[in-house]
């Protein structure tokens, strides 16, 4: 059976993926190495943080299931800067330090290094400030739909849309042909970022949109039976690289999709050629026939799901599940699951599981997060199938996998795709570990997108990067603008006109603690929506000057502490058009009931006894 490939014949120009080509090798190499000794948590150091607002201080703590630590470095910088600024150096046993030099309402991003005797690292990063402001305005997002689910999901896309604009997006659709060349979607993509390049942040890809191809080398180590090219939605988010078609002659891959010869339209790229732009995500059923549901059926499903998640109509555990099939190996892939679970949850909260047994010990509810790994196919994981999923078994939100095959997603009932075909949860998934995904931005309410375009770009920041770092294959299927936390919204917002033609608003208040609410207000049911009061309203109504013609949002705001820090994050907005209010008169009751004109989110706007 093979397992690892062969670098002997490689060769890189690019001095940009030099240290990330090395470190890869290396972590690669001796993943081949057995030490009994050795789990893959070992590789991890586990933070969280306690914070105090006044004065503002941030305690990191930690923990690592590493032996006899040398010392731990501590290093910081802004979410958005290219390197670690500075950092100081703990000897011995330390578990805890305190940054006082910070700023109310300021991000901070920590990376903590622990060394320890022989020579091993261990790595913790997490995203933390005191009281971080909500995020109103979270840019704009293209949205291309299979025009040929349009029509028949019209009213669940519609719903999609407004959720969307609900949660902050200003939303730019197209519905494109699943026949179309990914140079012509491409070409879409870009002409809307060239037209407003400093707001657009997203790209959902919903059904069959084309697939781009890149590369030669498989990330899984089967060579030659997987070379070739593998799918590169990156390619979508890449703004400025040079994507070449004209170098990789490779056609040694059991399956023809994986075949790259120059001119074919399949890209030969192994790394990112650009600085990754927007953020992308995928929902593709094609191809998936042995789940014996319809395309269209289970792109429903999904959206379903989405809404639900959204509007917190379900309430998974704040829990995550680790089963790793490659324990003992060095290249740690678990670590994926193991930092960012530890990071985002606490390492009390997250269980871990064991492939011999059936894995049947976790999952079974649904929860946050959940990583797999184990020797793999297309289709399977040992004592995992595809109708695992689809049947209810494993039931993570948001689902890390690694193994052979399946993170080449394209494939016909792919595993990786088919998590998010599950009953619940199953709203994002990624192959993991090969490279290492970085996704404690989460922990102070960043979408999963976020975090996936800068494990995109990382060509050195984060360590261990792990072999395949900043590869054309690392992807994420799902809806990208997705947060692990969400405020429940208020409800049954009601927007008349009063008697000194301003606006009346009354809405039910959100199930959550909630600090207050925003209102914004818009001439059109799409936005833009702008903020209407100055401070939180912590009533039920609000009262505003207006007419008839416009729209009105309330979110709902809260502020979330968690294994991160404080921040102060928004619901998804209740909406509903300013409307004049007719009498009816019901003759067998002591009733008057004023309806708006339009029955805005179902409900009677105002009832009144005589």
């Amino acid at each position: 059976m093979e397992v690892f490939m062969n670098f002997e014949n490689v060769s890189f120009t690019f001095m940009r993926h030099s240290i990330s080509l090395v470190c890869s090798m290396f972590c690669f190499l001796v993943g081949r190495v057995h030490v009994s000794a050795f789990e893959a948590s070992d590789s991890v150091v586990f933070l969280n943080a306690d914070v105090e607002a006044y004065p503002p201080k941030i305690t990191l703590n930690w923990h690592s299931t590493a032996v006899n630590p040398v010392g731990y470095t501590i290093s910081r910088k802004l979410r958005d800067e290219g390197e670690w600024l500075s950092s100081i150096t703990l000897f011995g046993m330390a578990t805890s330090w305190s940054d006082e030099n910070i700023v109310l309402g300021t991000a901070y991003e920590y990376k903590v290094e622990g060394v320890f005797e022989g020579g091993q690292h261990a790595f913790g990063y997490l995203l933390s400030g005191v009281e971080v402001g909500a995020v109103e305005n979270r840019g704009g997002i293209i949205l291309l739909v299979e025009d040929a689910h349009a029509s028949v999901l019209s009213s669940e896309l519609k719903r999609l849309q407004e959720d969307l604009i609900g949660d902050g997006w200003f939303v730019i659709r197209h519905d494109v042909s699943g026949t179309s060349s990914v140079s012509e979607i491409k070409k879409l993509i870009h002409a809307e970022y060239i037209r407003d390049s400093a707001n657009l942040k997203a790209v959902f890809l919903f059904g069959r949109i084309p697939v781009p191809y890149s590369g030669k080398f498989p990330p899984d180590g089967h060579s030659p039976s997987h070379a070739g090219a593998w799918p590169a939605d990156v390619f979508y988010g890449d703004m400025e690289g040079d994507w070449t078609d004209s170098k990789v002659n490779e056609t040694r891959g059991i399956d023809p999709r994986n075949h790259n010869i120059p001119g074919d339209g399949k890209f030969d790229n192994l790394f990112i050629p650009g600085t990754v732009a927007l953020q992308v995500g995928r929902v593709d059923f094609a191809n998936m026939s042995s789940l014996g549901e319809s395309e269209a059926g289970l792109l429903k499903h999904y959206l379903d799901k989405n809404h639900v998640w959204r509007h917190k109509e379900s309430a998974p555990l704040e829990e995550a599940f680790v089963i790793d099939g490659f324990e003992s190996s060095k290249e740690a892939f678990s670590g994926s699951g193991w930092r960012n679970f530890g990071s985002l949850l606490g390492l009390s909260r997250i269980t871990a599981g064991n492939l011999s047994s059936g894995a049947s010990e976790v999952g079974s509810e649904e929860c946050l997060f959940g990583f797999i790994s184990g020797l793999g196919t297309w289709s399977t994981l040992p004592g995992i199938t595809l109708e695992d999923w689809n049947g209810g078994r494993f039931q993570a939100v948001f689902t890390l996998l690694f193994g052979s095959y399946f993170g080449d997603w394209d494939s016909e009932n792919n595993l990786l795709r088919g998590v998010l075909t599950s009953p619940k949860g199953g709203l994002a998934a990624c192959f993991a570990g090969r490279p290492q995904l970085f996704l404690h931005h989460m922990g102070l309410g960043e979408s999963i997108g976020a975090s996936i375009i800068t494990s995109q770009n990382n060509v050195g920041v984060y360590m261990p990067m792990g072999f395949g770092a900043n590869g054309t294959h690392i992807a994420l299927l799902g809806d990208p603008t997705l947060r692990m936390r969400v405020v429940a919204p208020p409800k049954y917002l009601s927007a008349r006109m009063g008697k000194k033609e301003n606006i009346l608003l009354t809405w039910t208040a959100s199930e959550d603690d909630v600090v207050g609410y925003h209102i914004y207000r818009s001439e059109s049911p799409r936005g833009p929506f702008v903020r209407r009061n100055d401070r939180l309203v912590t009533a039920t109504s609000f009262e505003d000057e207006g007419s008839y013609s416009q729209w009105y949002q309330v979110r709902a705001v809260t502020l979330l502490t968690g294994n991160s820090g404080s921040y102060y994050d928004l619901s998804q907005a209740v909406c509903a058009p300013v409307l004049k209010a007719k009498k009816e008169v019901q003759k067998d009751t002591k009733t008057v009931l004023f309806r708006t004109s339009e029955d805005v989110n179902g409900v009677v706007s105002r009832v009144r006894s005589r």
